[in-house]
């Protein structure tokens, strides 16, 4: 019987799900604010990058929080599983909660696209081969969605194994843990295809994601330089901080997302000649020794993974003196009167990080 991973009844994860529902909550009153902060202290700027703004917060945030309390699911590793603690842990399988996720996560992915096109049709020359009218920008929006959507559904049909597959796994592997199998909220990586399949995808839509990001983030910069006689230099440095503060922007989301998730797949990867991925890579690193402290690191990103939008909102408010002071009159830490400044977008210039 195979004794090297973590014995699931000597660990509670109450902690981790009362800290989820806690960070859900300060997440709801952080995009609150922040749509807030949109609506009332940026009326200079365009209703549509407002709007491209709110829908970024939104999204991220309505698939965090699903996430956060109705999934809930946590990796108890080195045991391949995700067991769910959430609300629908016994309405749901895993596969099929997760998978909703997924789609709503997608979203996510396609207003951060957005708002790259939006601010480019802010920049864009009206000659420009890439001034992109609003009908084919919808249409390829929606093209994109759609294709993310697809691949979300196929990848998550890939981990939809059978209660059979989960028995001989455990029979093979953790003879004495086949109950793990009868939870209701619990999957287990019982095929090592699956999980292969499951790397290559993920590593895939990652790369995919990341160069129709980079293409659009270089059309902003390449409009931008070529529009240097028409625009004056301080027009010019403006619009390239604003766009170097919305990548800073979307990195910061993907960072807080990203190392939940890396974390999760990497102590996935099991074969039949290791028992764990510890024995394999870390079996001389002591910290990886003392599964309490791996089941510690993995609740911590898992809240940095549902707090996500709180890192997000921290950043555009610490960005921005107008909602700094704004912010700072409704805590009744500063009275002073609510002075609009002439700024033009939800960044103010003098406030981004260079």
């Amino acid at each position: 019987m195979n004794t090297t991973f973590v014995i699931l009844s000597d660990i509670s994860r109450q902690s981790t799900v009362i800290v989820s529902y806690i960070t859900c909550f300060v997440s709801t009153i952080s995009v609150c604010l922040a749509v807030y902060l949109i609506k009332t202290e940026s009326l200079k700027e365009k209703k549509v990058f407002q709007n491209a703004l709110i829908y970024l917060q939104i999204s991220l945030y309505i698939s965090q929080t699903f996430w956060g309390t109705c999934c809930c699911a946590i990796f108890y590793f080195p045991f391949p599983a995700f067991i769910s603690h959430g609300l629908l842990k016994n309405v749901l399988p895993f596969w099929v909660s997760g998978g909703i996720w997924g789609v709503l996560f997608t979203f996510y992915i396609q207003s951060s696209l957005n708002i790259l096109l939006v601010r480019l049709s802010i920049v864009v020359r009206p000659d420009s081969p890439f001034n992109f009218n609003k009908m084919s920008t919808f249409i390829f929006l929606m093209l994109y969605l759609i294709s993310l959507v697809s691949f979300m559904l196929v990848l998550d049909l890939q981990l939809n194994f059978t209660h059979e597959s989960m028995l001989n796994f455990l029979s093979d592997k953790y003879p004495g843990y086949i109950y793990i199998a009868n939870i209701y909220g619990a999957m287990i990586f019982s095929e090592f295809t699956a999980m292969k399949l499951l790397f290559s995808s993920m590593l895939g839509f990652a790369i995919f994601i990341l160069i129709s990001h980079s293409i659009f983030r270089y059309l902003i910069y390449y409009e931008i330089k070529m529009q240097v006689n028409k625009m004056s230099n301080f027009q010019q440095k403006y619009h390239m901080r604003i766009a170097k503060t919305l990548s800073i922007f979307v990195l910061i989301y993907t960072l807080c997302i990203a190392f939940y998730l890396l974390w999760s797949l990497v102590s996935n990867l099991l074969d039949s000649m290791w028992n764990t991925i510890r024995e394999r890579y870390f079996g001389k690193v002591k910290i990886f020794e003392n599964s309490f402290l791996f089941a510690a690191i993995t609740s911590t990103f898992h809240t940095i993974f549902v707090g996500s939008p709180i890192a997000g909102t921290i950043y555009m408010i610490s960005s921005n003196t107008a909602y700094l002071r704004r912010v700072k009159q409704l805590l009744r830490l500063k009275s002073e009167p609510n002075i609009r400044h002439p700024t033009i977008a939800v960044f103010k210039t003098s406030n981004i990080i260079t």
